[in-house]
């Protein structure tokens, strides 16, 4: 009898052993995978988010490139404060020519209506240097009614170069990186969409609920945020000379059930081999 409950203790033992060795194991190869998985996510985040801030970059060089173009008209022309060619240009809707005080003096497209205009009192002026074009947050534009942002340069002879910059080929720009299970929009200083996968928030000038959060450091790349009432993993990185940042919300639950199914796999692969 002593000797059938001695069996009956050891069977026990060995099981509640066995079990408490499964449990281990399967936790250890949790905490491994999900950081192989965390690992290999941030990685390819981060290899991503590069892409785009590339992408980014070669958008930018356009309408750079219109407000380089038409100073270096004023150059050849001495500064007669005339834009001579009427070129035109597909990523700068107008291109202005202002002088010291202020006043605008020579438009391309041509435009009577904004020649002579008085825009001294526009702090985006003030933001300007002659070393780089700089970009100004979304606003509305007087004369189209569109939604637009400026970009601007100081002239190395007095006065300024504006360019209102054409926010829809930003989204042609980079509509082949639209996918149905991630996010992807671009904010400028204020927070502001500049790109987003839903044109209409553009236009309205909305504003993404997590960008203050970003810029003033409450959340860090690879936390789990609300976007629309779901749960996304938000990455994002900033544009060098811009203010702006490019955001990834990524669909957590979409990145979630690979991990578990594989878990659930793993676990039940050990519990084959052990019982």
């Amino acid at each position: 009898m002593r000797k059938k409950h001695f069996k009956k203790e050891l069977m026990r033992a060995t099981i509640l052993y066995l079990t408490i060795l499964f449990l281990v194991l399967v936790l250890v190869s949790a905490f491994f995978y999900v950081r192989h998985i965390t690992r290999t996510t941030k990685d390819s985040n981060n290899n991503f988010l590069a892409l785009l801030k590339s992408q980014t970059h070669h958008y930018l060089e356009h309408p750079i490139g219109d407000i380089l173009n038409v100073e270096k008209q004023l150059k050849d022309s001495m500064m007669s404060g005339t834009i001579e060619k009427e070129d035109h240009y597909d990523y700068s809707f107008r291109l202005e020519y202002v002088n010291n005080e202020g006043i605008i003096k020579a438009t391309s497209p041509k435009s009577d209506k904004r020649i002579g205009l008085d825009i001294s009192k526009n702090p985006f002026l003030a933001q300007l240097t002659e070393e780089e074009v700089k970009f100004s947050s979304t606003l509305i534009d007087s004369a189209t009614g569109n939604v637009a942002m400026m970009a601007g340069k100081k002239l190395d002879a007095g006065g300024y170069i504006i360019g209102f910059v054409r926010l829809d080929k930003l989204q042609q720009a980079f509509s082949s990186f639209y996918t149905d299970k991630n996010v992807l929009v671009i904010v400028d200083s204020m927070g502001n969409y500049l790109l987003h996968p839903n044109q209409d928030r553009v236009d309205s000038r909305s504003v993404d609920p997590n960008a203050m959060e970003i810029r003033n450091g409450i959340i860090e790349s690879g936390d789990l945020t609300k976007l629309n009432g779901k749960n996304y993993i938000i990455n994002f990185s900033k544009i060098d000379n811009t203010g702006w940042y490019l955001i990834l919300y990524q669909d957590f639950n979409a990145l979630s059930y690979p991990a578990f199914y594989s878990f659930f796999f793993i676990a039940g692969f050990m519990i084959l081999a052990f019982f």
